[in-house]
């Protein structure tokens, strides 16, 4: 038979139990707002991170952007000192034309007037030359009247830049190519200039092009 006291026994027994669940209830409340606040701590840190990686990334298309500009500038520069040196190239091939023609066993008599390679060039065009050949022979750096060493009349096709390429081995043979063709006189392709590049130093040394070493102190402006 239960007595009252055993009734107060067992009512102190489940007030005991409900604070013990209520301590926990707490405790685990406590924790979870110390999470929370770890996870809102870490979401701030990941937002700082986020605008961070924004700002870099601006930065780093800001960079990109100015190194496009400095490489286009620097580029231009590069053009405009390329057609400075070739002009300096061009008017110590101009000054020299007695000294050149020499150096390859012709003595110099002329440089042929423009209007005769113009004429030439609009011989070549009518005979089925390419346009661009055609026109690339009109701008022909140099044409000159020479003899050789038996007196026998020729033709220098002299292409100047301050570096030799391919290109300018090509245009000088192709020139004197055009001469021979058009007028039936010998005619030499030469180039002149400061600097070579290495398939161009085996084109003069096999003999497929004559070559004049421009000296520095022979460059000045047009």
């Amino acid at each position: 038979m239960t007595t009252p006291n055993d009734r107060t026994d067992e009512a102190l027994e489940v007030r005991e139990f409900l604070a013990q669940i209520l301590e926990g209830i707490h405790a685990l409340n406590v924790k979870v707002a110390a999470l929370e606040a770890q996870v809102a701590a870490l979401d701030a840190k990941v937002d700082d991170l986020d605008a961070k990686v924004t700002e870099d990334r601006e930065a780093i298309n800001r960079l990109g952007v100015q190194m496009a500009e400095l490489e286009y500038k620097f580029d231009g520069i590069k053009d405009d000192l390329a057609m400075v040196k070739g002009g300096h190239a061009r008017s110590a091939m101009r000054n020299n034309l007695n000294r050149i023609a020499d150096e390859f066993g012709f003595l110099f008599i002329a440089e042929m007037p423009q209007q005769s390679v113009i004429d030439l060039s609009k011989v070549a065009a009518g005979q089925g030359i390419g346009q661009g050949e055609a026109e690339s022979f009109r701008n022909a750096d140099m044409v000159v009247h020479v003899r050789d060493a038996k007196g026998r009349p020729g033709y220098l096709a002299i292409e100047a830049s301050f570096t030799i390429d391919g290109n300018d081995v090509r245009r000088a043979n192709r020139n004197a190519q055009f001469l021979h063709e058009y007028t039936g006189l010998p005619a030499y392709g030469a180039i002149a200039g400061v600097e070579v590049l290495p398939d161009v130093q085996q084109d003069i040394d096999g003999g497929n092009v004559l070559f004049y070493s421009i000296r520095p102190r022979e460059l000045q402006s047009e």
